[in-house]
């Protein structure tokens, strides 16, 4: 959160956008329960390694909590370089992640929220994020409710 309410300071005062993607991951609780915790944990430890690749240096990568990551594109950022991590975001849950000697596929619902455009507050960009994460996972083709 401080990284996203400096990075909103810095782009009110510089007239900037600032990305938000809220992601949340489809399948990791199965995943937990056949595999126990040690296997989710190493798997989370995997899908942080993979969003670091996906984005610039800059750009904060962080675990909100559970299963749910954020990535913050910061200032200084056009739409299509915002566009591009984006797409390198979805691409990132194609291939399964090797995990020991097993291979575990998840995949991740993700919702994009642009300061000023959707929201005027670091608190409110979070939450229009959040919003259209759930909005992605409910337009999930065969996806069941984890929560």
């Amino acid at each position: 959160m401080d990284e996203l309410s400096n990075a909103v300071a810095r782009a009110r005062v510089r007239s900037e956008l600032v990305t938000l993607f809220y992601i949340d991951l489809d399948g990791f609780k199965p995943v937990n329960d056949a595999f126990g915790h040690d296997i989710g944990d190493e798997l989370l430890i995997a899908v942080a390694e993979r969003l670091r690749a996906c984005t610039r240096t800059g750009d904060v990568v962080a675990r909100l909590g559970g299963d749910e990551f954020a990535v913050l594109i910061d200032a200084h950022t056009r739409p299509e370089h915002a566009d591009a991590v984006a797409k390198r975001l979805a691409s990132a849950f194609m291939l399964p992640f090797a995990i020991g000697e097993r291979e575990v596929e998840v995949r991740a619902s993700i919702g994009e929220a642009v300061f000023p455009n959707d929201a005027n507050s670091a608190p409110g960009l979070l939450r229009f994020a959040d919003t259209a994460m759930f909005g992605a996972k409910r337009r999930s083709p065969g996806r069941k409710d984890e929560r």
